[in-house]
């Protein structure tokens, strides 16, 4: 009694779907195959098929990716405007006489303090 010998899984071929391109975020660019006859008789449409599911696949995950941050980025949206609000208010109070701002902030849940800042620089930070 012989054991079969195990066979390594075979390699698909490497079909060439895509083509070298820069861009920012890596996101592969699909050829356009002009002579789909030609193309499918050289690479036979089974790894043809599975290459391109592949692709497709990644595509969808980036996709998601990028409706992710998009979203994220929405969200923050309200944020951001606040904080132009107050350096606006910081840079128009700097640029008065009064360059003490009183103000009320929170240190957590509702807990909120009174302060002075002291707006004589003129920074931020």
């Amino acid at each position: 009694m012989s054991a079969d010998p195990v066979q390594a899984p075979t390699e698909v071929a490497k079909v060439p779907i895509t083509e070298d391109g820069d861009n920012a975020r890596k996101i592969p660019r699909v050829l356009f195959i002009e002579d789909v006859e030609a193309f499918v008789e050289r690479y036979k449409a089974p790894e043809i098929l599975q290459q391109m599911n592949e692709l497709y696949q990644k595509y969808q995950y980036m996709e998601s990716q990028l409706s992710v941050g998009k979203r994220n980025l929405k969200i923050k949206i309200p944020e951001i405007k606040k904080t132009i609000e107050m350096v606006n208010l910081l840079k128009e109070k700097h640029d008065e006489e009064e360059k003490n701002l009183k103000t009320n902030f929170l240190i957590s849940d509702n807990i909120w303090a009174r302060a002075e800042v002291n707006n004589e620089s003129g920074n931020v930070c």
